[in-house]
């Protein structure tokens, strides 16, 4: 309604400013294309002002024992298997193929933001799954889309990390050299480290 209003006002105005009886031809052509380039401006600037806005975007997240935001298995024994639920809500309003691949990784020294370097890098495990989209409503109740128990364990002592990294639609590949596969491999978990790949991480003391 308010679309129509405003377009009928722009045309009131521009027959009066044209005078289109004492027009010639040349004149008419020209004002008959800026009246559709000024048609076309306003619908789409109606529709983007009706049309919200969609923000896309990815859930991905981990919970420990008792399916909550609380108690990750942080110390375990060699061997030891210990179980997290990871989660996966896809809100890109598309169907999604995700990738997840777990890493272990012992650092020789780590801070709050970053690994200076990575030793002992192991891909433990991947899986896939697609999810079609699920509308993200904040006004009723979360729910989960996808979850599922992941259980490992780790067969060193030492301080280690487990990496989960999340990919959409397809999967990179890991070269087959010995060389070109740790250069990647490291390449992503500093690539999590700053943010630029979606990932999880726990932090892990396996005593003896």
């Amino acid at each position: 309604m308010i679309g129509k209003v405003i377009i009928k006002n722009i045309l009131i105005s521009l027959t009066k400013v044209f005078s289109w009886k004492e027009k010639g031809s040349l004149s008419k052509i020209i004002t008959i294309l800026l009246l559709t380039v000024i048609f076309i401006s306003t619908a789409f600037l109606m529709y983007s002002i009706i049309q919200p806005k969609r923000e896309t975007f990815t859930e991905f997240y981990m919970l420990g024992q008792g399916g909550k935001a609380s108690n990750y298995p942080t110390e375990l024994k060699v061997g030891e298997k210990a179980t997290v639920i990871l989660g996966i809500a896809n809100h890109e309003y598309r169907n999604v193929t995700y990738y997840v691949e777990i890493w272990l990784i012992k650092p020789t020294h780590e801070s709050e933001t970053n690994v200076t370097e990575i030793q002992n890098l192991t891909l433990m495990d991947d899986f896939s799954i697609t999810l079609p989209n699920l509308p993200a409503d904040i006004e009723s109740e979360w729910r989960p889309q996808y979850e599922v128990n992941y259980t490992f364990s780790i067969n060193k002592s030492g301080k280690w990390q487990v990496w989960f990294l999340l990919f959409k639609d397809q999967r990179p590949l890991l070269p087959d050299s010995k060389e070109g596969w740790d250069k990647e491999a490291k390449k992503r978990i500093i690539e999590a480290i700053r943010g630029e790949i979606l990932s999880l991480k726990l932090n892990i003391n396996v005593s003896i």
